[in-house]
């Protein structure tokens, strides 16, 4: 199996689980090779609010997954959102992944 065909499989594996599970707001994760991306939507798949780093230009893309977790935390505090199920969409929890998440739970949010 090629690893596209892998990452769709472990995709639709951890979506299935989180909506027998979620009752509340999802964060989803959506990395590319340059940008990283942080959704923040209800249990019925409307997005609320998002972030990104497309417009930011540090040149380190784990700093660039700190700020943009640090946009959605506050964003979710603007909103009164304490609490979220995490969706990390099939990427492992490594890297930007973990730094998106990790700037998000500083800010008092659960996860």
């Amino acid at each position: 199996m090629s690893k596209r065909i892998k990452h769709q499989k472990r995709k639709l594996s951890i979506r299935s689980r989180l909506q027998r599970e979620v009752t509340g707001y999802v964060l989803s994760v959506f990395r590319s090779n340059k940008h990283i991306y942080g959704y923040v939507h209800d249990n019925k798949g409307k997005v609320l609010f998002s972030a990104s780093s497309l417009k930011l230009k540090n040149k380190n893309k784990i700093e660039d997954a700190n700020e943009v977790g640090l946009l959605v935390s506050k964003m979710m505090k603007d909103n009164e959102i304490e609490k979220v199920t995490f969706d990390r969409s099939g990427y492992k929890y490594h890297g930007r992944v973990k730094a998106l998440v990790e700037s998000v739970r500083q800010n008092n949010i659960i996860i």
